[in-house]
């Protein structure tokens, strides 16, 4: 790729699970694409901007994975703070221009910015917001870490119903239900007409995710608790009588916040890993006491009457 110049782009994992755009059709490249559409990129928290010698960037501690991008010494001296001032949201714009100020030029700035972002050096700086309803111990630790995140997230305000809260909401909000094992059918079938939802639960010692709604695709609350009970009868009898604010427990409560944060990622979230897709109907269960997490995926119950009368 950039041979002639003495550069050399050394992504490991790329090689193995991610291909590079430049093998696509298309002519157009990522970085060009992204212009368009994605303003600002930033530097992955994974990611880090190390001086490996005179020639050469590391982006992280483990070289098997994090990447290296060789070049003559000048260019590597005007690249390094170039990606590192990237710590802070940058204009792709911008940040293509000065990379090619280096000394590198235009095509080899572009092809840089397409395996940086295709290996999760560097990623979109995305605003998201998401709705959170429940006021359990799960509901705020949920919040809390998505927060933390840079994730706005809108919680109903004191003395409003879930009910609601939910009528107010712009339909382009991913809402996300912590805790609510048993809901309410009202606001089942509110959130059976949803786009985006994401349930969270806890069923003793293991945390819950989905089954997920995605583009108005998938199963809803009322079909999660239609398919508990077709496994046992008095499921409902057994949710009614958890408290509302249960013990905390926070091994389980940050695992599932913390596997929830991850989803909501980017495609590729750090050096050499790519992030899961969800697909509707995506049911993950994890817990800090099991090696490997559960993953399945159920449609929509057929006897739903709030997909029914959603439909």
């Amino acid at each position: 790729m950039l041979g002639e110049e003495r550069n050399h782009f050394s992504l490991t994992a790329r090689l193995a699970s991610v291909p590079p755009l430049t093998e696509t059709t298309t002519t157009t490249s990522q970085a060009e694409e992204q212009a368009a559409t994605q303003t600002e990129v930033m530097l992955s928290p994974a990611a880090h901007i190390l001086t490996r010698d005179s020639t050469a960037l590391q982006f992280g501690l483990d070289a098997t994975t994090a990447g290296i991008f060789q070049a003559r010494a000048p260019i590597i001296r005007l690249l390094s703070p170039i990606l590192s001032a990237c710590i802070r949201p940058t204009s792709l714009t911008i940040l293509r221009r000065r990379i090619a100020m280096t000394g590198l030029g235009y095509p080899q700035s572009d092809q840089l910015i397409d395996d940086l972002l295709n290996h999760g050096v560097l990623i979109p700086a995305r605003q998201i917001t998401l709705a959170v309803l429940g006021t359990s111990p799960l509901a705020h630790t949920v919040s809390k870490v998505l927060t933390e995140l840079g994730i706005t997230v809108r919680r109903p305000r004191q003395g409003d119903s879930d009910s609601k809260f939910i009528s107010q909401l712009s339909w382009d909000i991913p809402v996300v239900t912590a805790g609510k094992l048993g809901s309410k059918r009202r606001i089942a079938q509110q959130l059976a007409r949803w786009p985006d939802v994401i349930p969270v639960s806890m069923v003793d010692a293991t945390g819950v995710i989905g089954p997920v709604r995605v583009d108005g695709v998938g199963p809803c609350l009322q079909c999660a608790e239609l398919y508990r009970a077709s496994v046992d009868p008095l499921w409902r009898s057994m949710t009614t009588q958890m408290p509302l604010n249960p013990r905390r427990n926070p091994v389980v409560e940050y695992t599932v916040a913390a596997r929830l944060g991850a989803l909501l990622q980017p495609r590729y979230p750090a050096p050499g890993v790519v992030n899961k897709h969800l697909e509707p109907g995506t049911v993950i269960e994890v817990s800090p006491f099991k090696e490997v997490e559960s993953e399945f995926i159920i449609a929509s119950h057929p006897i739903c009457p709030a997909c029914w009368s959603a439909a």
